[in-house]
């Protein structure tokens, strides 16, 4: 018989291991590649949301007092706390009526995207012509944000609206005046939105001026009412988190952004 040689069983438990060290490094490096991925998407996503909010609060801001006439009185930033402001702004309008609920008899649609149609529609249902000043807003703080407040609540940043009534232009004579407000959003499952999750911090701060801030005081910290139409400029600082630590190193990703916004109106 011819001797045949074949691997001893030494040399099999060696290419076993072998091969198991290979798998494992394969293994590991698939691992921190998945887990750098998952970072970089939890980034991304921190990135959009808290960019994302900020360009929302800093466009109410610069919008708040629009259709000034009626809001003479009224400052524009109605609440201005550290934590917390709202601002006020009689926006311009479009008019829908498709059904009837103005109750003139006539229907219409006025989309001329600037304008609140107060001459109504024609017999043959064609929009007001959209010409007349009077006409950029309604005087009533009661569309969509048009009364807004921007705050924190367990880490959410939140956008409260509210709708208040009478007109302001029927308000009383006076330097100063607040219309009534509602202490609870109109309506109330409809008026809060969350623009992002994990803010660790919202905060403001007012100026008069680039070089003369404001002072705050009381609790919560708010700048007098004195001094409320005074404010011209605000700036914004906002931190925002990564929803779960980065699980290569353990850590959470944060974002600061801060912006200064002039009030235009």
């Amino acid at each position: 018989m011819q001797y045949q040689s074949g691997y001893t069983l030494v040399e099999v438990l060696v290419l076993i291991v072998l091969g198991l060290m290979v798998i494992v490094g394969l293994y590991q490096i698939l691992d921190q590649h998945a887990k750098v991925h998952k970072a970089q998407q939890e980034i991304t996503v921190m990135n959009h949301q808290v960019r994302a909010a900020m360009e929302t609060v800093v466009r109410t801001i610069r919008s708040a007092g629009s259709n000034k006439p009626a809001l003479e009185r009224v400052p524009r930033v109605y609440i201005a706390e550290e934590n917390r402001i709202r601002l006020i702004s009689d926006l311009p309008q479009d008019f829908h009526d498709p059904a009837d609920l103005d109750g003139d008899g006539f229907t219409c649609d006025d989309t001329d995207g600037d304008t609140f149609s107060i001459t109504d529609c024609d017999a043959s249902g064609t929009a007001g012509d959209g010409n007349n000043e009077n006409e950029n807003a309604d005087g009533l703080l009661n569309d969509e944000y048009e009364d807004v407040a921007f705050f924190l609540d367990n880490n959410q940043l939140i956008l409260r609206q509210f709708s208040d009534d009478p007109g302001l232009e029927t308000a009383p004579s006076g330097n100063f005046f607040r219309p009534p407000i509602s202490i609870t959003p109109d309506p109330p499952a409809l008026s809060d939105n969350v623009l992002a999750q994990d803010v660790l911090e919202l905060s403001f701060r007012y100026f008069v001026d680039s070089n003369t801030e404001l002072t705050m005081s009381g609790s919560p910290s708010a700048v007098a009412d004195s001094d409320l139409h005074n404010i011209k400029l605000v700036q914004i600082k906002m931190i925002g988190r990564t929803r779960n630590r980065d699980l290569s190193g353990g850590r959470f990703h944060t974002i600061e952004l801060t912006s200064n916004v002039e009030l235009r109106n």
